[in-house]
């Protein structure tokens, strides 16, 4: 049993976890929704939105709000005792909310970084269709935590949505990816831990 492992190692920690990791209802357990605190802080690190971001409100308001917290799944410890770690409704209304409120400003912080120093698009604008597949691969990989090839299956279909919204000549290019980014905000397996 796990207590005897840990006793037997003299109450050592590190036995213990490895025992933990290797245990079959650890390895198979169904992935999580992140939380909004967990959410807000993904977002915060591949988005690199720093103090005073304009993005900054609209993301630390997914943990400070409880209104937007309930809908993320968050008990409020007085009507809603226990949080709900499922994708509802009220939680895809909320990630397309706050997808929608950051993407732009998002990528209008990125233009104003030295291009080498550039997470998002590492590219000058505007992109050329040969550098979309490298820019949605990047996104996609930031945002899922795989490790996707241009070639990929996810990226083509990316592109697509990329190709569908342009056929709308009225956009600018710049309108296009803020609305692609927007849609890969909200990717499943960006959602999941």
């Amino acid at each position: 049993s796990l207590v005897a492992l840990f006793r037997d190692n003299d109450l050592k920690a590190r036995p213990l976890v490895q025992a933990i990791l290797q245990l079959p209802s650890y390895r198979n357990r169904s992935e999580r929704l992140l939380t909004n605190a967990q959410l807000r802080s993904s977002w915060m690190e591949f988005l690199r939105v720093e103090a005073n971001h304009p993005a900054q409100a609209i993301l630390d308001s997914l943990v400070w709000e409880p209104e937007l917290g309930i809908m993320g799944g968050a008990g409020d410890d007085v009507d809603i005792l226990i949080p709900s770690r499922e994708a509802t409704l009220p939680r895809v209304v909320l990630l397309e909310w706050a997808a929608k409120s950051v993407a732009r400003d998002v990528l209008e912080q990125e233009t104003l970084r030295e291009l080498s120093s550039q997470e998002l698009l590492g590219v000058e604008l505007p992109v050329s269709e040969s550098e979309l597949p490298d820019l949605f691969t990047r996104w996609l990989n930031l945002m899922t935590s795989r490790s996707l090839s241009p070639d990929s299956e996810e990226v083509e279909r990316t592109l697509a949505l990329y190709n569908v919204l342009a056929a709308d000549e009225s956009d600018e290019q710049f309108d296009l990816l803020a609305r692609v980014l927007e849609a890969l905000l909200q990717h499943p397996m960006g959602q999941v831990y």
